[in-house]
């Protein structure tokens, strides 16, 4: 029959019997008497043609049968045996409508066949009643003392008894209330009940919450609520659970301010955060909820739970002292922290803070463990008239979490730094940007560019302020960026040691020529400091020449035209070489700091030189003919050039020959006499070394003694690894032979 609910719709359920033999059958059915048979449950047989009438019929009279005295005989009175013919069947049938709640039954039923035969446990009915029911397990609530602009709150419980799930209804404002300042605490929600309505199931209890808040201005004293109706609602019907009563009392604040109280001290910088805790005792045995109060204009200094649920025995909690800007000890912030107790009252916790001055907020550096440092005792050599850069006041290393870690830092290159800013405040905040060094005078050898000032909105993720620096020498830079509020001077610092330890070229310029072909070209030396300042280039190569050794830049030149020559004297290809600008800052009282040098990259190439015009010479046959070559030692040194003869017309397969060819002690030549040779043809060097002085010119001395009449060529091969190589071919012409004696004639 399944679980049925009670003053529902009736239902039945129907098994078939057949009688399967050729004669007519009798048959009895009834339920085992050991069984106690439901109210509202009945059975009948009968045939399966009459089936449906007997069911339509036994339904519609049991509609309130209990209440009718024909039904109920009818119902009583279901026929229980019928004769089953030959190869037919009948129907039993049960009828089931509990009035009352009832518990699971399952009755066994038997068959009796003409009187005298019984089939035991043929057939069960089984089924239960079920129905809805609730109690409220408190008939009263009594609220503790609450301050005003302050709340408690308990709690009321409802337990579901029945077998469905039901949902209570509370009525607000209650109905029955009439006073009008009664009313006026449910309207204006100084007496909550939540929630007013909620399902609840089976054999679960449900807690429903009363809080009372009385607003600043709610008039001290007792306040009783008449009895408020709880009701409960199963199949669109309502069902009384019981009736409420509730009890507050509100306390002015006044009362409490006489009350001992507790001081809770603390001190820390600006911005951090110390936090200590304390304990509300509740000795009552019911939990209780309370809405904290926190007074005085310093309260936004101090962060409390909202609200505490106080468990019986008590509860430990936090306070957290968050300052905002600064206080002393003869004006700390100040707050009073008021939690109403459970018994009544209240409990004072005075809240006395002291914040200090916040040493930083962050640390910006680019020094690791592995970094050189520049030695701040032993700074770079001055220039001529110039003073010693001054060097940085080394502050110690704070104690901090946020560190801002950099690369290296390159003279005269930007560094992008990105500092992130927060609002502590509930308003927008406007912070003016400013920087300080540890050394004052290093002000002028280091430029930072940022904002005059950044604005940061309230509740909102930090602000990255960009912040660019370039550090004008190898040197370290230590001091403070500040971001200050100008309306309530409170600031962020963060320490910075910044430390510059190379200087990389900033161009590169590409020179081509062949040996001792000048190639001049103009430099444009930038003006990165943007101060009046002195360029002095500084190389040590022979084969460049400046037009103009010292120049000068005012603040408002954005570069200066430096005219460089590049004349070599020694084939190369594609050589990288730094050229030096020394970079000397002049102050406005004349006196001269020197710089990181700017650095300019060459790329010089220099193409084998052509051989020199043919050097053409005659002698007779058996004479000596003494001739000379002029060349000039580009070099700024005095020099030792080689000379030697040979075939080889390869200029850049000589010079790579004659650099790599190891040097001797004894006699400086390059004579192997395999390529180079004294002499070939006839033509020979008179002397296989020649001193020169730098820039000076010089002869080689050269003879052509030829052996036989004809023509001979051969290539005078002149060289210094720096000053240069010279092929000078030479061709002789040998065309009569010389006179042996003299003939006379008469």
């Amino acid at each position: 029959m399944g679980s049925i609910l009670i003053k529902s719709r009736p239902t039945n359920k129907a098994i078939i019997l057949r009688n399967n033999t050729l004669a007519s059958v009798n048959v009895e059915i009834q339920l085992n008497k050991d069984y106690e048979v439901p109210t509202g449950l009945f059975y009948t047989i009968s045939s399966i043609d009459s089936q449906a009438d007997i069911a339509t019929k036994t339904l519609e009279m049991m509609n309130n049968w209990e209440s009718r005295m024909l039904k109920k005989k009818y119902l009583e009175t279901l026929p229980k045996t019928l004769q089953i013919s030959p190869n037919s069947a009948a129907a039993i049938q049960s009828f089931y409508l509990p009035s009352v709640r009832q518990q699971p039954f399952n009755i066994p039923g038997s068959v009796l066949i003409e009187g005298c035969h019984t089939l035991e446990k043929m057939f069960y009915i089984e089924g239960c009643g079920i129905g809805a029911s609730a109690r409220l397990l408190n008939q009263q609530v009594d609220l503790p003392a609450c301050l005003e602009n302050s709340f408690v709150q308990q709690e009321f419980s409802i337990e579901n008894t029945g077998d469905v799930p039901i949902t209570y209804v509370i009525d607000l404002p209650p109905k029955n209330i009439v006073k009008r300042n009664i009313l006026m605490l449910f309207e204006k929600k100084i007496i909550q009940i939540r929630p007013q309505s909620a399902t609840i199931q089976p054999g679960q209890t449900f807690a429903v919450q009363v809080k009372f808040a009385p607003p600043t201005g709610t008039p001290p004293g007792r306040i009783e609520i008449p009895p408020i109706q709880i009701d409960y609602e199963y199949q669109d019907q309502r069902v009384s659970l019981g009736q409420l009563a509730l009890k507050a009392i509100c306390e002015s604040n006044q009362k409490f301010n006489s009350i001992s109280s507790v001081e809770l001290k603390f001190q820390c910088t600006a911005r951090s955060q110390e936090v200590k805790q304390t304990r509300i005792e509740n000795a009552t045995t019911n939990a209780f909820e309370v809405k904290t109060v926190l007074q005085l204009a310093d309260a936004r200094h101090f962060r409390v739970p909202d609200r505490l649920v106080i468990p019986p025995g008590g509860v430990d909690f936090k306070v957290v002292y968050k300052p905002l800007s600064q206080s002393t000890k003869e004006k700390p912030h100040t707050a009073r922290l008021i939690v109403a107790s459970p018994e009544g009252g209240a409990c004072i916790y005075e809240l006395i803070g002291v914040a200090v001055q916040p040493t930083v907020d962050g640390y910006v550096t680019n020094i690791t463990a592995q970094q050189p440092v520049v030695d701040a005792k032993a700074p770079a050599a001055k220039a001529k008239g110039a003073v010693a850069p001054p060097t940085a006041s080394t502050l110690p290393v704070p104690t901090t979490d946020n560190i801002i870690q950099l690369q290296k830092i390159t003279a005269y290159k930007p560094v992008q730094i990105l500092i992130p800013i927060a609002n502590w405040e509930t308003q927008m905040q406007r912070f003016v940007i400013s920087h300080s060094f540890s050394s004052p005078q290093q002000e002028n050898l280091c430029r930072f560019v940022y904002p005059q000032f950044v604005d940061v909105a309230p509740n909102s993720d930090p602000r990255g302020v960009e912040i660019q620096f370039t550090a004008f020498i190898l040197n370290r830079f230590d001091g403070y960026l500040t971001f200050k509020n100008e309306v309530s001077n409170e600031f962020l610092k963060f320490q910075f040691a910044l430390e510059c330890t190379q200087s990389l070229p900033l161009q590169t310029v590409v020179f081509e020529t062949t040996v001792r072909d000048p190639h001049t070209k103009t430099i444009l030396v930038p003006n990165l400091i943007q101060k009046l300042s002195k360029i002095e280039p500084k190389q040590t190569r022979n084969d460049l020449k400046f037009d103009a050794p010292v120049l000068k830049i005012s603040a408002k030149q954005i570069s200066a035209q430096s005219k460089l020559t590049f004349k070599p004297t020694v084939p190369c290809q594609n050589t990288d070489y730094v050229l030096d600008y020394e970079n000397t800052l002049i102050q406005e009282n004349g006196q001269e700091v020197k710089l990181a040098p700017i650095q300019i990259m060459l790329q010089l190439t220099a193409n084998p030189p052509r051989p020199s015009s043919p050097v053409k010479v005659a002698a007779d046959l058996g004479k000596t003919l003494q001739f000379q070559i002029t060349l000039k030692n580009e070099t700024k040194d005095k020099s030792g050039f080689c000379v030697g003869v040979t075939q080889s017309t390869d200029v850049q397969e000589l010079y790579a020959l004659l650099q790599n060819m190891p040097q001797n002690a004894k006699t400086n030549t390059i004579v192997d006499n395999k390529r180079i040779f004294q002499t070939i043809n006839g033509i020979a060097s008179t002397q296989s070394e020649i001193q020169v002085e730098a820039g000076s010119g010089f002869t080689v001395q050269m003879t052509f003694q030829p052996k036989q009449i004809g023509e001979f060529q051969a290539n005078i091969v002149v060289f210094h690894k720096t000053g240069g190589i010279w092929l000078v071919p030479v061709l002789g012409k040998c065309t009569k032979p010389p006179a042996l004696g003299s003939i006379a004639f008469e």
